[in-house]
């Protein structure tokens, strides 16, 4: 492996974004002086086995169902074995049951979908079954800012009236 890779991809973080309108020239880059913005379609710009952890939030649901396979593909490609990708991101389960009136039909369903501009908001089961299937060994459901993976980091979401605890779906997914 290029030493130069290893450098970049283990020691330090880096910030990755795969913003359109900022690769179209509709969006000024200058704040994302700390992210390497990459054309997603063709992929991560990283070797095999060469990263120890990525982590997102609030974005997976933005992600069609195939596209969301394509992105835990890339990144189990990249992931050295035995890291960890973890995700945070809406429990669609919690969402209905609080959210909706199932009692009123089809108009008692909350539109999680156009309220947040949401695709696909997979549940614990789907998640893990996902990741089972693109071949991580193991998913792990923990809590807001808890990892097993060692790596120290700090999640933003959820926040305010919601619930810390069940609002989100946090998970370490392990290669």
């Amino acid at each position: 492996m290029n030493q130069d890779v290893i450098e970049w991809a283990r020691p330090t973080t880096q910030n990755l974004d795969f913003r359109y309108r900022v690769l179209e020239g509709r969006e000024p880059a200058e704040h994302y002086d700390t992210t390497f913005i990459f054309d997603w379609p063709k992929g991560m710009p990283l070797p095999d086995n060469s990263v120890d952890f990525v982590f997102h939030e609030d974005m997976f649901e933005h992600l069609n169902q195939r596209e969301q396979y394509q992105l835990l593909a890339e990144v189990w490609r990249v992931l050295a074995p035995g890291r960890y990708h973890r995700i945070n991101r809406p429990n669609i389960e919690y969402i209905m049951r609080t959210e909706s009136d199932f009692t009123r039909g089809r108009d008692g369903v909350h539109d999680e979908w156009a309220t947040w501009h949401h695709v696909n908001v997979p549940t614990r089961v789907s998640l893990a079954e996902q990741a089972r299937i693109v071949g991580y060994s193991d998913v792990h459901f923990n809590g807001k800012n808890q990892t097993v993976s060692g790596v120290k980091f700090r999640e933003r979401r959820p926040g305010g009236q919601y619930d810390q605890v069940e609002y989100n779906i946090f998970a370490d997914l392990e290669k």
